[in-house]
């Protein structure tokens, strides 16, 4: 099978999932190429993760200019940028690191490599899912109010799928896949902390 037709397969297989089709798994490639090729969906993610950023950027000077807040204008430059990047590419990997003990004491092993690729490829489409509110900010269809009230929505959803596939892929109990969407979050934020770019001031030397 081709790259291509197997990324598309994949997405069909994680849409079905995030859906709560459990049969979507068979369609996943279980293999050692298969699970490497799944971490191409970092590679693919970027794009909606930089439309994250900027947009949260907009989102904030937009509501400052409705209530009247002055603050400094902020840039993203280059090097912020490449921050940024690092950022969303560590938050990423360090989940499947954190993930092969947890598989070990939990005698879900033989399960891990179909959830990495599962966790991957719906990973992918929640990113480009959040998305969408600002999308429709910013194109006139919604006011801000709404679109975080959309964005929380579409976020408590995303633990509900990362909750199915801990529980139907990689076989976990319902409250050891409970603490797995936890430890999720919980790395995602510190990820966030400990690498979270620095945005200068438009008017910073």
């Amino acid at each position: 099978m081709s790259l291509l037709a197997e990324i598309g397969q994949a997405l069909s297989a994680s849409w079905r999932l995030m859906r709560r089709d459990a049969s979507a798994i068979l369609s996943y490639d279980i293999s050692t190429r298969g699970f490497a090729r799944s971490f191409i969906a970092i590679i693919f993610s970027l794009p909606f993760a930089y439309l994250l950023l900027f947009s949260n950027l907009a989102l904030v000077k937009m509501m400052d200019r409705m209530e009247g807040i002055v603050r400094p204008d902020m840039v993203i430059d280059g090097f912020t940028l490449l921050q940024y990047t690092g950022a969303h590419a560590a938050a990423w990997l360090v989940f499947p690191v954190a993930m092969i003990p947890i598989a070990r004491t939990l005698n879900l092993s033989q399960y891990y490599a179909g959830y990495i690729i599962a966790y991957n490829w719906t990973s992918l489409l929640l990113t480009i899912l959040l998305t969408a509110p600002y999308v429709l900010v910013f194109t006139g269809f919604v006011g801000p109010e709404p679109v975080i009230l959309v964005y929380w929505l579409i976020l408590i959803w995303s633990f509900m799928v990362r909750w199915y596939v801990a529980r139907h892929v990689l076989m976990a109990g319902g409250l050891n896949a409970a603490g797995i969407v936890i430890l999720d979050v919980l790395l995602s934020i510190f990820t966030g902390i400990l690498f979270a770019p620095t945005i200068p001031d438009a008017g910073a030397a």
